[in-house]
């Protein structure tokens, strides 16, 4: 697997991650899971591009 490939897939979790976080109940727990799944699901594909640029 090439950068430009780890990259894609890393985007494409990203989306998933979205997507799984706005099917997640709007309830006290439920916003606080939104927030971390949010927040670290989402940076990896952010931090990986921001590298290969570095």
């Amino acid at each position: 697997m090439n950068s430009k490939e780890l990259e894609e897939r890393l985007i494409c979790f990203a989306v998933l991650i979205i997507d799984v976080a706005n099917d997640i109940p709007s309830t006290i727990v439920g916003s606080n899971l939104v927030k971390q799944i949010g927040k670290s699901g989402t940076s990896c594909s952010l931090n990986y591009g921001e590298a290969q640029a570095g």
